[in-house]
């Protein structure tokens, strides 16, 4: 199996586990703020239900990112962090608006030049 085959399907299966929608109308993927197009339903509520989107990360940026920290991803983690644009909460979030910002916001540049990833 191909990595980002298996990531998206890591991904995929976490989503499922925990979609379901309670009586009251709420479910764990709900969230204020959800650009428009991740967001299961249009609606103008301030909460919404967010769904998986195929990332629009490339290979350029990741590469550019790599080279502001001077550093090489492994493969797993950059097919990670391009497979798909989510709200999970126990990773870092991947906005469609803003695919990198949270995975930026972890990187110190001092431990990267050092070799230290944040990551496990």
């Amino acid at each position: 199996m191909e990595i980002r085959d298996y990531i998206k399907q890591g991904f995929e299966a976490y989503y499922a586990k925990y979609s379901e929608i309670s009586e009251d109308g709420f479910c764990r993927w709900m969230r204020p703020d959800v650009p428009a197009e991740m967001k299961t339903v249009d609606t103008d509520e301030e909460w919404s239900i967010w769904k998986l989107l195929p990332s629009i990360v490339s290979e350029e940026q990741i590469g550019a990112m790599e080279a502001e920290y001077g550093l090489n991803f492994p493969e797993w983690y950059k097919a990670f962090i391009s497979t798909y644009h989510h709200y999970f909460d126990v990773i870092p979030e991947q906005a469609v608006d803003e695919p990198l910002e949270n995975v930026r916001n972890m990187y110190n540049p001092l431990l990267c030049r050092l070799g230290y990833l944040p990551f496990t």
